[in-house]
């Protein structure tokens, strides 16, 4: 995962495209460990 934003991020041009991957990525983890998390208590 660390290799991969390093390389990321060494292509200048793309920065902000990828940030905003990496902002959508994270916000869908959040969202499925928020989703596995609640769904046990729901039961």
């Amino acid at each position: 995962m660390a290799q991969a934003l390093a390389t990321l991020k060494s292509v200048e041009p793309k920065v902000m495209v990828q940030e905003q991957e990496a902002s959508t990525t994270i916000l869908a983890a959040a969202t499925e460990v928020t989703i596995v998390v609640l769904t046990p208590r729901a039961k």
